[in-house]
């Protein structure tokens, strides 16, 4: 048996538009929602599970979904800022 896999940027999910989403994802047979968007999932720190994220897991699961967290590995894709020079902001983990 197959499932169905869509990953979906975990800002675009709004309380606004959050069931016209889950009406799309059940109209095309989704099983399975990927979370994905480093910069809302990942802090120094470690994994930033923040209220937001365990409402929109919630929401997702109690509609029929399995949710996952899509994520790069490794720091694929992205510069490591100690090798950039570039100072890391932490202003949006400060909320």
């Amino acid at each position: 048996m197959y499932k169905l896999s869509v990953p979906i940027m975990f800002h675009t999910i709004t309380d606004e538009n959050k069931e016209a989403i889950v009406e799309n994802l059940k109209e095309c047979k989704v099983d399975r929602v990927f979370l994905a968007g480093l910069e809302y999932i990942f802090n120094p720190y470690g994994v930033y599970y923040s209220e937001e994220m365990k409402s929109k897991i919630a929401y997702l699961k109690e509609n029929g979904f399995e949710v996952g967290v899509w994520v790069n590995s490794f720091g694929h894709g992205n510069v490591l800022s100690h090798e950039s020079g570039e100072p890391i902001d932490l202003s949006m983990y400060t909320k």
